[in-house]
């Protein structure tokens, strides 16, 4: 899956203070456009690998974070987004607590936060 991530960020008194992704997808032929999210997530809900676009976006996501955090120094917290359903899938927790193993960031760098729904 070729996606492209996006960093945006708030501002509080002009200072970087919080990371969120998202996740566009390419069109197959890489003519430069663009699948809105909302086309793309809910066919991956439902044949059933929304999970496994979820943990690539969370782990790329948290290596990028972690060098970010490391290259300036910044307080800075995570932001990511989780289906309904990879949110209740069993092992959601584990998952989350391997990526933070994984990544080194802590959990009070984390924010999980519910995907809206795009049907």
């Amino acid at each position: 899956m070729s996606s492209r991530r996006y960093v945006r960020y708030a501002r509080r008194n002009a200072v970087l203070c919080s990371c969120s992704t998202t996740m566009r997808r390419t069109t197959q032929y890489s003519d430069g456009n663009f699948i809105s999210p909302a086309e793309f997530i809910p066919i991956a809900e439902k044949v059933g690998v929304i999970d496994k676009v979820d943990g690539m976006v969370f782990r790329k996501s948290a290596e990028f974070f972690r060098r970010l955090v490391r290259e300036t120094g910044l307080d800075l917290t995570l932001s990511i987004n989780a289906s309904v359903k990879h949110l209740m899938k069993n092992g959601f927790i584990d998952e989350i607590r391997d990526l933070i193993d994984s990544s080194g960031i802590t959990s009070e760098q984390l924010e999980i936060e519910k995907r809206n729904p795009y049907s």
